[in-house]
């Protein structure tokens, strides 16, 4: 059933300092795409993405789409394929194909850090994309640079105290391990701060299925473990890197299919999980004091029509869109 999921880009997975017009294109699924540039979601036509779970896409700050990529195919802002644009060691089914991070300081490269598939062997890797190049229509002039192998199908990204510089943070496999690389103007550091915090990500390869997202405050972060089908919460230092303060917070017990997406409330003061079947979604607020009463919060505010739900986004309207399994519409 994983590779039915239909699931968002992962773009929306980063917290800018500043917000801007760069989250409002997204292509994602089997030839989907919508613009907010208008304040509202519209439907757009002609994107080529061909994917079941991740992709990711990137505009400039006006809202004008730069490129989007599956994990493998990276397309241009005319619908074409990059030049140097396939081949790429993401997978289509991975929960977090692909996301994309502006290279601090500059307006026209970008890494694209792509995931495998269930701890396959081509783990965390990084491409760069020129936008300069071509014509403005970009080149990919570095490809599938090897961070880590194996991890799990997450990867987000947040912005450090000085609005310019990120972290990328991914979860290791085989042990408890948060890893955290520093994106500076000076290019990748390969050196990760490593936090052991939380359960371990073991046992059958498909817990590690599902999303990782940080809040839009870069304070805390939020992971689904599918196959166990739960969901955990932590404190996130955006000076130190650090990932701290654990909280498991339950899915749905009779779920066939569990935990799979989480986001986070503008705010930041709620939590949101998908559950895959029965399409619930959970929410937790997670600006109360103590760890049980955040647990004890936990509300179904909704359920999907088709009841297989995919990945969760919030966008630049301040609402969040759900995607379903094989629906014409986003919830």
């Amino acid at each position: 059933m994983k590779k039915a999921i239909l699931t968002f880009i992962c773009i929306g997975t980063i917290t800018f300092a500043i917000a801007q017009k760069e989250t409002n294109n997204w292509y994602f699924g089997y030839s989907s795409a919508i613009n907010f540039n208008s304040g509202s979601p519209v439907s757009l036509s002609g994107g080529l993405c061909n994917t079941s779970e991740g992709s990711a896409s990137i505009s400039d700050k006006d809202g004008n789409l730069l490129f989007y990529t599956d994990g493998n195919t990276v397309w241009n802002k005319n619908n074409a394929v990059m030049v140097n644009g396939t081949g790429l060691l993401g997978n289509f089914s991975s929960s977090q194909s692909a996301i994309i991070v502006s290279w601090p300081g500059s307006d026209s490269l970008y890494y694209i850090f792509t995931v495998d598939e269930e701890t396959g062997p081509d783990g965390l890797r990084y491409s760069i994309v020129n936008t300069s190049l071509q014509g403005g229509l970009g080149e990919l002039t570095i490809k599938n640079i090897l961070v880590k192998t194996p991890t799990s199908e997450k990867i987000t990204a947040v912005c450090q105290p000085n609005g310019i510089d990120y972290w990328v943070i991914t979860h290791d496999w085989g042990n408890n391990n948060f890893l955290a690389y520093s994106i500076t103007s000076t290019g990748f550091n390969n050196t990760p701060v490593v936090s052991s915090v939380g359960t371990s990500a073991n046992g059958s390869s498909t817990n590690a299925i599902g999303y990782l997202k940080a809040s839009p405050q870069g304070d805390k972060l939020a992971q689904a473990i599918w196959a166990s089908n739960y969901f955990e919460l932590f404190d996130f230092d955006k000076t130190t890197g650090i990932v701290s303060h654990d909280l498991k917070l339950n899915s749905f017990s009779g779920a066939s299919s569990g935990a799979y997406g989480v986001e986070f409330s503008p705010d930041g003061t709620k939590l949101y999980g998908t559950v895959i079947t029965p399409g619930y979604i959970y929410q937790w607020d997670v600006s109360l004091a103590t760890d049980d009463e955040i647990k004890a919060s936990k509300v179904l505010v909704g359920t999907s029509a088709v009841n297989f739900n995919g990945a969760v986004q919030l966008a630049s309207d301040g609402k969040m869109y759900l995607a379903e399994l094989s629906s014409p519409w986003l919830g």
